[in-house]
């Protein structure tokens, strides 16, 4: 309660404004290349935008929406709970999560299917670190899995999921996320680091651990465990050196917000087909949302992005 206090005037503002999305009339369709990213055209257009809520005007990050609850979090691991229906986006509360720390990114949100206990009302979460600071138990590169409670605002860290790699193999950071329809998850890493010229990028696919107590609380995962694992650079021999931000896994594709933003950086979304290892598309989406990308979801047929500062974008690709 402490944070609503202190922020009591930004935040009944915010409130008024995520009640009513803000439809983009003006917005111009853009074109792209490559294959449709879901339709049967090559365009694409944002038609809808809410505002979204940060303590402390803290940056947001991983995002990711099941049935009509929306999780974003924030730098260091607090959550802001929605209710989302794809026109309204309510505003219903934040708390720390279990894993909520000063190295904790929270860079990528990704819900499986799994639930902790039946009668949840949500599957567990899996939260992308994205830190190169060890844990105590010398653990960097991993992911933490929650159980979210958005009914009483809190969390339950019931799993961690490592990643034990040598570091001349994988020395840059590690995303994660879940492929809900066939039950993986993938991991997306820097060989070195985002800005090295010789930096490569590794996927990885894997079993998703099972959750079924205190034993399963810690699991580690090396390359022997990894059903595919290979560069993209392998298959993909133009450009590509992304500011990778969020990511997430549906129906077979990798989609890979990217950039800060800015010429140097720009915004571009990257979608790569994981049963051809071929790069579908790069969409340029930084003359009409010259914005930082965060993470990214598919809701109801339409793809949801999340950018700093705390606007949540609505995508119809056509």
């Amino acid at each position: 309660m402490k944070t609503y206090l202190n922020n009591l005037p930004l935040l009944i503002l915010q409130l008024l404004l995520v009640g009513s999305p803000a439809f983009l009339a003006a917005q111009k369709t853009c074109t792209y290349n490559g294959q449709a990213a879901s339709m049967k055209d090559h365009q694409w257009s944002c038609i809808a935008e809410w505002p979204l809520y940060a303590s402390n005007r803290l940056m947001l990050q991983g995002m990711d929406i099941w049935e009509n609850t929306l999780v974003s979090l924030e730098h260091r691991g607090r959550a802001n709970i929605y209710d989302f229906n794809g026109r309204d986006c309510v505003f219903k509360g934040s708390f720390p999560l279990a894993s909520h720390d000063d190295n904790n990114h929270a860079n990528v949100a990704s819900f499986g299917t799994q639930k902790a206990h039946p009668a949840d009302p949500l599957p567990l979460l899996y939260i992308t670190r994205a830190s190169g600071a060890k844990m105590y138990d010398g653990w960097a590169r991993l992911v933490f899995v929650e159980r979210i409670d958005p009914i009483h605002m809190k969390s339950e860290l019931v799993q961690r999921i490592c990643l034990d790699v040598p570091k001349e193999f994988m020395a840059g950071a590690t995303q994660w996320a879940i492929d809900k329809e066939q039950q993986f998850i993938y991991t997306f890493s820097n060989s070195i680091y985002n800005k090295a010229p010789n930096n490569r990028h590794i996927i990885q696919k894997f079993r998703i651990p099972p959750y079924r107590g205190a034993q399963d609380s810690l699991v580690v995962l090396t390359s022997k465990d990894a059903l595919e694992e290979y560069y993209v650079e392998d298959y993909y021999n133009q450009p590509f050196k992304p500011i990778v931000q969020g990511m997430k896994v549906y129906d077979g594709i990798l989609y890979l917000p990217t950039g800060g933003g800015s010429e140097e950086s720009p915004s571009v979304l990257y979608i790569w087909d994981l049963g051809t290892r071929s790069m579908r598309n790069a969409v340029d989406m930084q003359r009409e949302l010259p914005y930082e990308f965060e993470d990214c979801a598919w809701y109801n047929g339409y793809f949801y992005i999340q950018v700093g500062p705390h606007k949540l974008f609505k995508i119809y690709f056509h």
